[in-house]
This record gives structure tokens, C-alpha cells and sequence, in this order.
């Protein structure tokens, strides 16, 4: 499991996070391969709210240029 801590600036409603997924696997139907992601949005409060989502990758793309 990665932790990545996003900070929101007051009145910030999105954050884009982008990530590498090593040796990543595309789900078919005869090979159903899953990957799991939990968000946590943590309040000063120490209140938290949790979105749980499982995925699949049918497709891996890459945009725009790398420099080496």
C-alpha cells in the first residue's frame, strides 16, 4: 500500500493525482485482474470520509513526449 498526502487549499472542491501502476494488468473477461483504491478525505476534526473502488485497466495509454 502507497500513502500519497494531497493538501486542499479552502474553497478546493478536486485533485488530480497521477501514478505509476508497475507491471500494471488489463482485466478481460478470461483474466478479471482488479486493482483496489481507497481515498481518504481527513478533516482537521480528525473526521474522515472513505471512498472504496475497485478497477479494472482495459487500456494503457501514454500522452505526450518523454524526455530521456
Amino acid at each position: 500500500m502507497k500513502e500519497v498526502e494531497l493538501l486542499l487549499d479552502a474553497g478546493e472542491h478536486r485533485q488530480h493525482l497521477a501514478f505509476e501502476l508497475p507491471d500494471a494488468k488489463l482485466w478481460s473477461p478470461s483474466a478479471p485482474n482488479l486493482y483496489q483504491l481507497v481515498a481518504q478525505l481527513t478533516y482537521p476534526t480528525d473526521h474522515v470520509s472513505q471512498i472504496e473502488i475497485r478497477f479494472g485497466l482495459r487500456q494503457i495509454e501514454a500522452r505526450g513526449s518523454i524526455s530521456i
